[in-house]
């Protein structure tokens, strides 16, 4: 993790909860992801993973935070996933009935 991305190496590492990634990664290790996303979870989960209560405060479903070190004080809310579109959704079913013939 520490020397990975001097040398072209990157790491996207997912967890279900705050506490399973301590039981990995101490707080030094969680350090070496400099940009993170989170989706709700507690106020304590969110200050300790983003070192700010945002994630918390999520008020929709289907929203996250997403934070960079290197931005110091700025955390941007997304829609990690969207509803498709109508035309790609009947697409895709066209698709499926054709596997199934």
């Amino acid at each position: 993790l520490q020397e990975g991305p001097e040398v072209g190496i990157h790491v996207l590492a997912w967890c279900d909860t705050y506490a399973s990634l301590t039981r990995v990664l101490d707080r030094r290790g969680i350090g070496e992801f400099t940009m993170r996303v989170a989706l709700p979870m507690s106020s304590e989960d969110s200050t300790n993973l983003l070192d700010d209560p945002a994630a918390s405060r999520l008020d929709r479903p289907h929203r996250a935070i997403f934070y960079d070190e290197e931005q110091v004080g700025r955390l941007d809310k997304f829609r990690p996933y969207a509803i498709p579109p109508q035309p790609w959704l009947e697409e895709f079913g066209r698709c499926l009935r054709k596997r199934k013939g």
